[in-house]
């Protein structure tokens, strides 16, 4: 009798191991993986986020002025600055303008003695032939044209106009700039032509 009871008692326990091994612990093996899987998943995106930010921004991105519609002939638009930059361009900002041949950039930074201390405005004042643009310098009293960035007077060095002083204004700093996509494009990065009198600035013909 015992024999037989012992044998089914050793016969049994086997087949409770399985059971132990299968369904009490198939719970947690899960609950540890899905946290596991969680915690990569994460970490990837939290990677790919920070890669995405300290990737270097494409000159595009920044330079971007617009649809070529969007622009009449003769107009002007100023590009904000960006202060948090390391580059005097960038910091300063820039204009495009839109001429009957393309569109020309000009960094908005005066280009007579310290050119990065004073910063471009641009106005329409009533000339003989019309109404005419112009860029003007706030600190010393100087005017460029619209059109060329040429300098149309020649501003004193400080903003005092009686201290004597024969240095001419040169003319704007001139910007990459073209038309791609029906979009125009200014670099900001690379290619600025500091220009002496009577070189022409950089067109984009459209």
């Amino acid at each position: 009798m015992l024999g037989p009871q012992g044998m089914a008692g050793t016969a049994a326990q086997p087949q409770l191991r399985p059971l132990v091994g299968s369904a009490a612990l198939a719970g947690p093996r899960r609950a540890v993986w899905g946290l596991v899987a969680g915690v990569a998943g994460g970490a990837s995106l939290a990677a790919a986020g920070t890669v995405a930010y300290l990737w270097p921004r494409r000159a595009l991105e920044r330079g971007d002025a617009g649809a070529v519609a969007e622009y009449g002939v003769g107009e002007v638009r100023y590009f904000g600055a960006d202060l948090a930059s390391v580059s005097p361009i960038v910091r300063s900002g820039h204009y495009v303008v839109r001429r009957a041949d393309g569109f020309v950039a000009f960094v908005a930074l005066c280009a007579h003695q310290v050119p990065g201390r004073c910063r471009l405005g641009w106005s329409r004042r009533v000339q003989p032939e019309g109404m005419v643009g112009r860029f003007f310098c706030p600190c010393h009293g100087g005017e460029w044209s619209q059109e060329t960035g040429e300098p149309i007077t020649t501003p004193p060095p400080f903003p005092y106009s009686y201290i004597p002083h024969h240095v001419p204004a040169l003319p704007l700093v001139s910007l990459p700039v073209r038309v791609a996509g029906g979009r125009v494009r200014v670099d900001l990065y690379a290619g600025a032509k500091e220009r002496q009198a009577q070189q022409p600035p950089l067109v984009a013909r459209v």
